[in-house]
Parts: structure tokens; C-alpha cells; sequence
């Protein structure tokens, strides 16, 4: 029972800090305002989906998150001035063209799939006993 309790707290938490990263790109992206930073760090290496970068707006540093096609076609350079979203109620800056709507259904889907095999799981414990 113990097991199935934590699961089930562990679940729930990852669940509402994936919400909480959807809502603040959410919010970025139909409520932030666009401003221009400075690209001052660009990745090593390209990354299977992002890569991250890090811009300077009003003397402050942000990890904004690129796709892999703008990272392997170099689309950042160094130094350069590049347009960005930016929440103020979340303190975020996102990429333009950053589509945060296509995450949910995949959060949905994955949270709906995790609680039907934590319930499959249960169902056979109890069997057993």
C-alpha cells in the first residue's frame, strides 16, 4: 500500500511542475510582449529536441530553449540581437516560433497512461493477496 501511496505523490508532483512549465511558455506566448535580447552563449552540442541557450535582457541572464533545427543550422550567433517573448508575470523568455500548446496532449496522455498502469499494477497486488 505504501508503494502505490508514493507513486501516486510522486505522480501528482511531476504532473504539476509539467503543468507549471506548460503554463508559464503558455503565457509567454499569448501574453508576453516581444523584446530583443543578446545571444551570449550558444550550445556545445545540438540536443534530440532543444538545446538551450542563454540571452541577456535587461541585465539579466535567460536559458531559452531552441529547436534542433535552428541549433544545427546555426541559426544564433554569439554577440547578435534576436527577438524573443518575454512574460513579465512569469520573469520568461521564450523563441517566437516555441509551440507550447503541442505539449499537452502529450502531458494528458502520459499522466493518463501512468495512472492506468499504476491501477493495473494495484489491482493485481490485491489479487493476490
Amino acid at each position: 500500500m505504501k508503494f502505490y501511496t508514493l507513486a501516486a505523490v510522486v505522480l501528482v508532483a511531476l504532473f504539476l511542475f509539467l503543468v507549471f512549465h506548460i503554463v508559464r511558455e503558455m503565457d509567454s506566448k499569448y501574453n508576453g510582449i516581444e523584446v530583443i535580447a543578446q545571444c551570449i552563449t550558444l550550445p556545445e552540442k545540438c540536443n534530440k529536441r532543444t538545446s538551450p541557450i542563454s540571452v541577456a535582457y535587461k541585465s539579466k541572464v535567460y536559458k531559452v530553449l531552441i529547436g534542433r533545427r535552428e541549433c544545427n543550422r546555426s541559426e544564433y550567433l554569439l554577440n547578435e540581437d534576436y527577438t524573443f517573448l518575454y512574460s513579465s508575470r512569469f520573469d520568461h523568455l521564450i523563441t517566437l516560433d516555441r509551440q507550447p500548446e503541442m505539449k499537452v496532449p502529450r502531458l494528458v496522455g502520459g499522466f493518463l497512461l501512468a495512472l492506468f498502469f499504476m491501477l493495473r499494477l494495484k489491482k493485481k497486488s490485491s489479487a493476490k493477496k
